[in-house]
């Protein structure tokens, strides 16, 4: 008999990358070639996308020699809000 399975267990599996620990809220620094063997500008797209689908934003540096930092943090829904100019 089939087996559900929770939704982020089938795109963990199928992700050459490892989203749950790289956007645990702390900063990392990736490098292409080592962590990443796309090109840096698809590469921080992916980033991007990876905390959307998990609810979650993400401030993300290009740097020199392929390297990128990002540290993601989950959305303040009220902040943004807040912030909005009436």
């Amino acid at each position: 008999m089939a087996v559900r399975l929770e939704k982020e267990t089938l795109a963990e599996r199928r992700s050459r990358y490892d989203w749950p620990n790289w956007l645990d809220g702390n900063v990392w620094q990736g490098r292409q070639g080592e962590d990443f063997t796309c090109k840096e500008t698809s590469f921080v797209s992916q980033l991007y996308k990876a905390a959307y689908d998990r609810g979650l934003r993400i401030h993300v540096r290009p740097l020199p020699d392929g390297i990128v930092e990002w540290e993601a943090y989950e959305s303040d829904e009220d902040e943004h809000n807040n912030s909005i100019a009436v």
